[in-house]
């Protein structure tokens, strides 16, 4: 496939640039519909679902064209950075080697920073734990003019891009790197999984997901799918080994709802935020009404969340509460697909937004009798990458926010 011209259809670079590309529009192949991946909204899951069954397809053809046994029994594998039975964050051994045994080049490597995932990079707690696809495990219905990504793309997907960095540190290029596949390929399991939980569970039965339409290129022309004919994979064609290994088996003892606003925020900061590679500290007042019920969940917000030039891939997102020096990290902050963000077409408009949920830190002052009145927010690059000579970039963060919600 890598070795097809760029333009053909079946190659490498042509299903790379289906999910990404950074060539201007006028420069596609005639009826190529390229950078049309499905980012922060609850499209992702669909629609990455038809990449890797087209992607597998062609795979296929291809082996069979050279003669490879077996070749339409060819199965596109996954990555299973959760399984915490083996030391499993590291790089498949397949794609570390720079020369295959004969000498030549291995066309698994590819540019990264990293060759292993860092320890709270692979986290699924969270997204696991979701008992709605809708605003809480697969993301929200873009109509609402609002970005919102599911709990899955957060984390782990998102936190596996940047982390490895390189080509798949940026939605623009992801796809060319080969563990690209299996990445997405343990994201799309992860879905299966997620539903096999049960508990309520489901995949979203609104039309406007169900009967959402998208096209794709197939390794022949152009196909159009819908959501619906995705929502199970073995119509696909396939099916997993496994849904119940790696650390969310043990994750469903503590389910929680999506997160919904019951009104306007009890804090902001007022101005634009710019993220680089210093750490940065914002104090937000709160004006949570003493002894209020209206609100047993509070959510922290990164609002309009924009850049067109990156720095560092990842931050760790931490507060501290007034009257202590106790700093408490409630998440990590992914660039990835930030730049691409502002260049998508129909179902990817309105501002980005990433939410961190911060109940349990609020609530246990308040039940201690000591009402926030104060909350500051510290945002740092997560430690273990070094600068090398890399830019701050202009990542900016249009203001923090503190949500109530149920």
């Amino acid at each position: 496939m890598k070795n097809r011209p760029r333009e053909s259809r079946r190659s490498w670079h042509y299903f790379a640039s289906m999910h990404g590309t950074s060539s201007p529009r006028g420069e596609w192949p005639a009826g190529a519909i390229f950078d049309g991946c499905q980012h922060a909204n609850w499209f992702f899951l669909p629609w990455h679902r038809k990449y890797l069954s087209v992607f597998e397809g062609e795979v296929r053809r291809t082996l069979a064209e050279l003669n490879y046994p077996d070749a339409g029994e060819w199965a596109l594998p996954y990555w299973d950075y959760n399984d915490e039975s083996a030391t499993v964050r590291g790089l498949p051994t397949a794609f570390l080697e720079e020369t295959l045994p004969d000498g030549t080049p291995n066309p698994l490597v590819a540019p990264r920073a990293t060759q292993t995932l860092p320890e709270g990079n692979v986290e699924l707690r969270e997204a696991m734990r979701q008992l709605e696809f809708l605003d809480g495990f697969g993301g929200v219905n873009p109509n609402f003019f609002l970005r919102l990504p599911g709990k899955l793309e957060l984390s782990p997907h998102n936190m596996v891009h940047s982390a490895l960095g390189g080509w798949m540190g940026d939605a623009r290029y992801a796809a060319l790197d080969p563990i690209f596949w299996l990445h997405h390929a343990n994201i799309d399991r992860l879905w299966a999984a997620w539903l096999q939980l049960a508990g309520g569970r489901a995949n979203p039965t609104e039309s406007a997901w169900l009967d959402q339409t998208f096209q794709i290129n197939d390794g022949n022309t152009n196909i159009t799918f819908a959501c619906r004919d995705v929502v199970d994979s073995s119509t696909l064609g396939y099916t997993y080994e496994s849904l119940s290994e790696g650390r969310f088996s043990l994750i469903p003892e503590h389910p929680i709802s999506a997160f919904r606003p019951v009104n306007s925020v009890v804090g902001a900061s007022a101005r634009d935020i710019h993220l680089g590679w210093e750490s940065v500290r914002v104090d937000i007042p709160l004006d949570i009404p003493s002894g209020s019920a209206q609100a047993p969940r509070f959510q922290l917000e990164l609002e309009n969340v924009r850049a067109t030039q990156l720095g560092p891939a990842l931050f760790d997102v931490s507060i501290q509460m007034p009257n202590t020096i106790e700093t408490l990290r409630v998440g990590r902050l992914s660039t990835f697909g930030l730049i691409q963000s502002k260049e998508k077409g129909p179902h990817q408009h309105g501002t980005l937004t990433i939410p961190f949920e911060i109940t349990r830190e609020l609530r246990a002052l308040m039940e201690a009798g000591q009402w926030p009145t104060r909350l500051s927010v510290s945002i740092q690059p997560t430690p273990g990458r070094e600068r090398n000579g890399e830019p701050d970039g202009n990542l900016t963060v249009g203001r923090i926010a503190v949500r109530p919600g149920r």
